[in-house]
Parts: structure tokens; sequence; C-alpha cells
């Protein structure tokens, strides 16, 4: 079907105000379709051509600002109507260009550092064009075309600026093609914002290239991973590499949001503050109630907070699947220690950053942390923390998952999902978790870490500080240093489960409800309490045996794992709940 567009000023019909005047306004009909705009204008009714769309040639005279505004929207006309037509200008950018809303002057760089974060796009992506367009200015001096530097909004639509411009990004700066590519893209942004009558004028012009695949964002697997640790030298280095492991562990989040997280972005119910503890599926079989409760995060991803509809959820995730929290503490430590002075000194578990990347300020001291953190990765381990994102959706396309439930999982397509929804859908999601980063064996990758680094130390500031805190192994009871055992076992172990996903989200779900307990008649009222496993439902009861069975050897194994901690003369452990140390070589299994 053809498009169409007519533009003409007008009365609209409408009878004349008490002044004897109509408001005349800018009509634009797009495919029979009108859209009318006021301007703001009067015009005595006797004075008006509706048909010509202006004032009387004999009235003119009288209106000499009007008669200047009506010759210059029609001058404009021939701005818009094509873009209109070939649908790369919507309505309302047209309204604007005739209107002049648009008009800009001078320096495009400065136009970009003015610009207002909006609903649709954050500090950051301004921070990025303004970046580009302030080397682009530099290489045009560089490149003997300082004529055009800086780049002012005349040039962006001049067809001999334009081409000179893009010519010279191409042929004379010596550039990667992506690098290419996102500047033209960055001048491009600036026509669309300011809304010029051209919007994407390079684009127009042929000169707007196709990116290529990085490779750092192509899936990194887990070996090469660990080959990478011999490539690490220095604290800052290890720092990046944990950020990066942190990230995977929380299956790819934006480093902005990772460095927003906080205690009080968890919503797991009855959970207490200071209280964040590992979780892994099978510690109820080892009797270790204490890492049995999965603890979730909702949060507002960066993204989501941008796109100007708030679906109630917009990331909800595991914070302390195992090893997560043990990379946390890692990489609190290493940041403590960072000589940059950005680390956080609070009471609150989660929180790594003393800065609130909500602020402005605070975004700008991120940028500067996620550049130093990409920097370091990408010169030893060839990666990025975008990559943690690709090597999920690799992981989980192995493992047979959709890619809607892929979606869901990374938390890409829960607009609109209520949260009644959202919480049945938790359960799967977890389970999804679990096994992705199973599979990717990020058990062994944390041990091999840990194993390597454990014993390594720089000196800053005339101290030791080494790369592996004693409090990821141990922890400090009775003023004794006695080993995380449940650290040590689920190593040694090597997974976080045996069951197969459809087993695991039976047993998940199962074991929610018995938790809940049930509602029974107690002396004449309704009363709720605990279910006891004598009750539990069969199928859960199937599938608890079922998952005993797998670690029928478990006592001698306990007696095996013991055996083989070698940092301290005693095996003992901690009971949590009495606040004593108990000799696990007397506790029966």
């Amino acid at each position: 079907m053809s498009r169409n567009a007519t533009i003409k000023l007008t009365n609209n019909s409408q009878k004349p105000n008490r002044n004897g005047a109509y408001g005349i306004k800018v009509r634009i009909i797009l495919n029979r379709h009108p859209n009318i705009r006021k301007l703001g204008v009067e015009v005595k009714a006797e004075h008006w051509d509706e048909k010509a769309g202006n004032i009387k040639n004999n009235a003119k005279p009288l209106y000499p600002l009007e008669v200047e505004l009506f010759n210059t929207i029609y001058n404009r006309v021939r701005d818009v109507r094509v873009p209109l037509v070939e649908g790369t200008m919507s309505v309302e950018t047209a309204f604007d260009v005739l209107k002049g809303r648009n008009e800009h002057t001078g320096s495009i760089l400065q136009f970009v550092d003015d610009f207002e974060p909006n609903a649709k796009v954050g500090l950051s992506t301004i921070r990025k064009h303004y970046q580009n367009i302030r080397a682009i200015n530099t290489n045009l001096v560089k490149a003997g075309m300082a004529k055009y530097s800086p780049i002012e909004f005349s040039h962006l639509q001049d067809d001999t600026a334009i081409d000179n411009i893009a010519t010279a990004i191409h042929k004379r700066f010596d550039l990667a093609q992506n690098t290419i590519a996102g500047y033209i893209k960055s001048l491009n942004w600036v026509c669309r914002n300011a809304k010029l009558p051209r919007v994407s004028p390079f684009t127009e012009a042929g000169y707007l290239v196709s990116e290529k695949p990085s490779g750092k964002n192509q899936p990194i697997n887990a070996q090469d991973v660990m080959l990478g640790f011999n490539e690490i030298n220095t604290l800052q280095q290890f720092e990046a590499l944990c950020f990066w492991l942190y990230s995977f562990c929380l299956l790819g989040l934006d480093g902005k949001d990772i460095a927003g997280l906080s205690e009080e972005d968890i919503q797991t119910e009855g959970y207490e503050l200071g209280s964040v503890n590992d979780f892994y599926p099978i510690a109820d079989v080892f009797d270790n109630n204490n890492y049995t409760k999965p603890l979730h995060v909702h949060i507002k991803r960066g993204k989501s907070v941008r796109g100007g509809k708030d679906s109630g959820i917009d990331a909800i995730f595991m914070i302390n699947l195992f090893p997560t929290i043990v990379v946390h503490r890692i990489l609190k430590h290493l940041i403590d220690n960072n000589l940059n002075g950005y680390a956080y000194r609070g009471k609150d578990k989660l929180r790594l950053y003393n800065f609130d990347t909500k602020t402005e300020e605070g975004l700008k001291t991120w940028e500067r942390v996620r550049k130093g953190y990409s920097d370091k990765m990408g010169k030893k381990l060839g990666t990025s923390t975008q990559r943690t994102r690709h090597t999920i959706t690799n992981v989980a396309g192995g493992l047979g998952m959709t890619q809607e439930e892929v979606d869901r999982c990374l938390n890409h397509t829960i607009k609109g999902i209520n949260r009644h929804y959202w919480t049945q859908q938790q359960t799967i999601n977890d389970v999804a978790h679990i096994h992705i980063i199973q599979e990717y064996g990020i058990l062994k990758v944390i041990e091999q870490m840990i194993n390597l680094f454990k014993d390594k130390k720089e000196f800053i500031n005339g101290r030791e500080v080494p790369f592996i805190p004693k409090s990821v192994l141990t922890q400090k009871v009775q003023g004794r240093e006695l080993p995380l055992l449940h650290v040590q076992q689920i190593f040694e172990i090597g997974h976080l489960t045996k069951f197969k996903r459809e087993d695991e989200v039976k047993y998940q779900t199962l074991m929610k409800r018995a938790n809940e307990g049930e509602v029974v008649n107690v002396d004449g009222k309704m009363t709720k309490v605990e279910l006891t496993e004598d009750k539990y439902p069969k199928e859960l009861k199937e599938l608890i045996q079922k998952r005993r069975n797998f670690y029928v050897a478990e006592p001698k194994y306990k007696q095996e794992l013991l055996d083989k901690i070698e940092f301290v003369e005693r095996f003992e452990d901690v009971d949590k709940k009495k606040g004593k140390v108990v000799n696990l070589n007397t506790k029966t299994a």
C-alpha cells in the first residue's frame, strides 16, 4: 500500500472564538489519517483563506510575525513530507520540525553532554555516545580536517560534510569495523534525538556498516577460564576475574546491577539481615540444615528501569546458590584491599561498593570500575563481563532448554507477568539456575582457583595481602580457626544435585508445599500445624528416598572427608544453633 502525506495550516472547520478569530493549527494527513497540533496563533475569520491555508494577501500587512511563521512552516514541509511517506520519520517528529522545535546550533558534543537520561535512554548510553563523538572530533583534527571539529549540527544536515566526515571515519582513522559502526551509530543517534529533519543521514548515505560478532562476546568454556588463571598476576587482575565469576554465578547479571545489590533486595520470607548463608540443594541429605534455604533477590535491572514500564517484577534470582557467596567473599576481600577506595565497609552483607549506581556520579564511578575490569579481563582471559550471559545461554541450550525457558531464566521476557505467576515459575527458574552452573563445571573452576591462589600474596603499602582470605575456608569460633566443613564437602562431592531437572522441580515444589504445613481441626478450631515427614504425600516420600539412595555411603564418606582436612589438628565443626563446638568424630551420621 502506497503512503501519502499532505500538510496544511487550517482552522480545522472550527467556528471563530468570542473574538471572531480562528485558532490556527498544523494538520498532517498521513495515509488518510489526520493529525492536528495547535500553533497558538489566531487570525480574524475575515482575514483567513481556508482553501489556501494562509492569511489573505490583502490582510498580510496586519500580521507580520504570523506571516513569517507560516512561511517558515511551509518552507519546512519539504523536509518532512518525503521522510513521512518513506516511514523514516514519525508524525511527532514532523510536527517538531515544522514548528521549529528541533532547531539546534553549535557543537553536537555539547548537546550529548547536556542530554538528560529518560525512560528510554540511560546515562551509560549517553556517556558511550559522548565518548564516541569526542573521539571523532579528536581524530578529525589528527586527519587534517579541523574545520569539522567540533562537529556541529549544521554538518549533520549537509551532504558534503556528511560524506567527508564518514569517509574519514571509514578510511583515515584506521579503526576496526565495529568501532566504525559505533561512531556512525552515535552520529545517527544525535540526529534522531535532536529530532533533525534527517534522522539517519549516515545510514541513508550508505555509511553504516554491520558489526562483526566479537570473539569476546562468544561463550567461553570452563577449561579456557581455568587456563586463563595462569595469566593472573596481581590482586587487581584477580579482582576482575572474580567479578566475572560472580556475574556468572548470578546468571550473567549486568555489572551495574551487581554493583547496586544490597541485602535490602532480598525478599525471601523470614530473612533476617546479616544471615546470608550458602544454599545447596542436597544439604538436607547431609543434615546441614543451615544451608537448605535459597535466598531470592528482587531488583529492577538497569535496562528494565529505562523501559518506562513496571511489570511489578524485573529480576528475581537466587543470591546464595553455592558457590556464589564463596566468590562474593573473595571479591569483597579484593575490593576492600584495592587502593581505589571504592569498598563498602558497612554492615550490609551483600553490598560491595560505596557508591550508588542510581545516581549520576555513582554511575560515572561504576563506569570507571567497569572499564578497569573489562580491560583486565580482555587482556588476560580474552573475555568480557558480557560474555558471561552468552556463556550461560550456550550452556542452557546444551541442557535442552528452549529459548523461552532461557529468556525466563535470564529475566528477559517477564514484562506484564504478574507476581502470582512468577512465584509459581520461580521454582522452575531456580532448578534451571542450579543445572546451568553445575553443567558448566563452576564447582571445579572455583575449587581449582582457590587451590591455585590460596598461598599467593601481594605487597600493598608495605603489608602482605593474600589473594584468598581465610574466611572463605575457615571461621573463628571461641577464638579458634575451624574449617567451614560444608564448603570442603561440596567441592569434594563435585555437584549440587544428582536429580534431573524434572525430578528437582517436582521435589522442590512438593517440599515447599509440605513446609507450608496443613490446616486441621484442633479442639474445634482450625489450626495450621507442621507437616511431619510421615504425612508427606507419597510422591514426595519417593523422591526423598530416591535422593537419599544417591548417597547411601554417606556415613563412611563423612569420615573420609574429615580425614582429608589438613589445616586443623582436630576435625571439628560448629553447631550454630547451640553456639558451641561439636566433635564430628563422635557425631552420628
